[in-house]
């Protein structure tokens, strides 16, 4: 049921109150779905639209808008849809160059920072626009196999496996371990032998925890 709210609210304030909930909006003609009205208010809104509504003129439309008006709402629509694509071209731009630091070492320096912003703003094919393939483009022209000004992360030198210090016999040779194989003990001469056996000696007459109760 279309109901002017601006005629409702003019004539019948009490009513008009009832029907506002159920509208998008507090003026104007608007569509209102009978079934949603409770009976009592929907038949008051049938006797009111028969008294009020069916014998009042209908509304003038509006007056027709000046085209330069029209072409005004147009193009601040472009730019706001131009801002936020150039908006969101800066951003994937800035989380590319965030992936070439995580994952190539390219420094987050004023030296990287000024030598890309130089080279997009001076270079034809990006025309001076942050963008994902524009940040590709300036790497490449930037990068190792261009010009290599760009400043990157030196990769950290691999640590040397810790050796363990070894103890040496009088003669030269290295203790065997505390619990060396058969198969080295064969392999080892006799001094390497009788310290193994003093070493494993002595170990039985320190007193430990071995069978004690905690």
């Amino acid at each position: 049921m279309r109901v002017d709210l601006k005629l409702l609210r003019e004539t019948n304030r009490a009513l008009y109150q009832k029907i506002v909930p159920h509208a998008s909006t507090m003026v104007g003609v608007e569509d209102i779905d009978q079934d949603s009205l409770p009976s009592e208010v929907r038949y008051d809104l049938i006797g009111w639209k028969n008294d009020h509504e069916e014998s009042a003129p209908p509304p003038s439309p509006p007056p027709p808008r000046e085209e330069p008006e029209i072409l005004r709402e147009a193009m601040d629509l472009n730019e706001t849809e131009a801002r936020r694509k150039r908006e969101a071209d800066e951003k994937a731009g800035l989380a590319r160059l965030q992936q070439y630091q995580r994952e190539r070492g390219l420094l987050d320096s004023q030296h990287n920072g000024e030598a890309i912003r130089k080279f997009l703003e001076e270079h034809p094919q990006t025309n001076g626009i942050v963008t994902e393939s524009t940040i590709d483009v300036a790497i490449s022209h930037l990068g190792p196999k261009g010009s290599n000004t760009l400043q990157w992360a030196q990769p950290k030198p691999a640590t040397p496996p810790s050796v363990p210090d070894v103890r040496r016999l009088p003669n030269g040779e290295a203790e065997l371990p505390i619990d060396a194989s058969e198969v080295a003990m064969r392999k080892a001469s006799v001094p390497q032998l009788k310290d193994l056996a003093a070493r494993r000696r002595e170990g039985k007459q320190r007193p430990g925890w071995s069978g004690a109760k905690f």
